[in-house]
This record gives structure tokens, sequence and C-alpha cells, in this order.
């Protein structure tokens, strides 16, 4: 695979969807830092911890219900409503361990990179692959990403965002948005957004 499947989904892009992607992973900083100093924290939940959480919860979530898990689950201090290693990671990184000890997955601590600004990770989810790879699949028929298809997939956005001048981490971000505004539709859409 090459990065030209991800540059095919880029020149789909609106202005407000690179807008819109650019400010993505910005804004999920900002949320993580809005929680650490949003209450009377016992123990006190750093912006860190904060994205930490927010990528533990995030797997087959939508963005607006992982916000909605990240919340309760500082202002609780104990997460819950979601899958299992989800719920325990997040209250691992609660009681104080290394986030990205905690953090297993390729695509969780890449996520958990982005959200802190690192704009060389890649979050490579189910449709960042699809966008990758070119092609939509039913859930059913989704190929099992390693760990070196992972490394691939990112490396094809990193080289794709020096054509583009994104970096590789708002690449991602625009292509998710467009891909998500081709292949989605009506409130299957909306809950995405």
């Amino acid at each position: 695979m090459t990065a030209e499947s991800i540059l095919k989904v880029y020149a789909l892009a609106t202005p407000e969807e690179i807008m819109a992607g650019n400010a993505w992973y910005d804004d999920a900083l900002i949320l993580a830092d809005l929680l650490s100093h949003g209450a009377d924290h016992r123990p006190a939940v750093t912006p860190g911890m904060a994205a930490g959480v927010i990528a533990a919860l995030s797997p087959l979530t939508p963005w607006e219900r992982n916000k909605e898990l990240a919340i309760r689950a500082i202002v609780d201090h104990k997460a819950s409503s979601t899958l299992g290693n989800s719920v325990r990671a997040a209250d691992r990184i609660l009681a104080g361990e290394d986030v990205l000890t905690v953090l297993k997955s390729d695509k969780v601590r890449n996520f958990y990179l982005s959200i802190l600004g690192d704009r060389d990770a890649v979050c490579i989810d189910r449709h960042a692959w699809e966008v990758y790879e070119g092609v939509r699949y039913a859930d059913k028929d989704r190929p099992t990403v390693t760990k070196k298809r992972y490394r691939e997939a990112a490396d094809a956005y990193r080289e794709a965002a020096i054509s583009t001048g994104e970096s590789a981490t708002a690449l991602q971000a625009i292509t998710w948005l467009v891909w998500r505004r081709i292949h989605l539709t009506g409130t299957q859409y909306e809950r995405f957004l």
C-alpha cells in the first residue's frame, strides 16, 4: 500500500473539513485540560491523565459518547458504561498509573499521543484503515490490523502528509471526516460528529 488512497480521500475534503480536521486534536486537548481543572478532583487529575482517560474509553465509541464517558469517569473518579477493558484502563489511569504503560493497543496509544500534540502520531481506527486501503468494509469482513500493518498504514499517512502540507495527525482527522461524510448518512453520520 502507498499513500495514494489517503491522498484521494484528502482531495475530496471541503474547506470546512480541512479546518475541522486541523482543529480536532487541539479541541480534544482543550477538553482534557478542562477536565483536569473543571472539578474538585481528589486525587488530582492532570491534563495527561484526562487525555489518557479519553483515549482509554474511545474504542468502538462515537466521539460524543466518548466525551460523556470521560467526563463522568473523571467527575466520579471511576469509569463505567462501556467495554470492560476500557473501563479498567481508565480506572488504572485515574489511580495514577503511567498512561502509556496502561494503554496497550496501537490505536488507543496513538489517539492519546495525538491528543497531547504529537503531530506524527497516527490514530488508525477502522475508518482510518479503510481510507488507507481505499475500501469500505462490512464489520464482519474487516481485516485484523497487526502491529506491522498498523505501522505501514501510519507510515503511509506520514508520507501523504508531506505532500499535503498537513501534519500526519491532521491528515488522519481530515480524511476521517471525509470518509464518514461519504459513507455514513443521516443519523448514522450525525452520531460520529
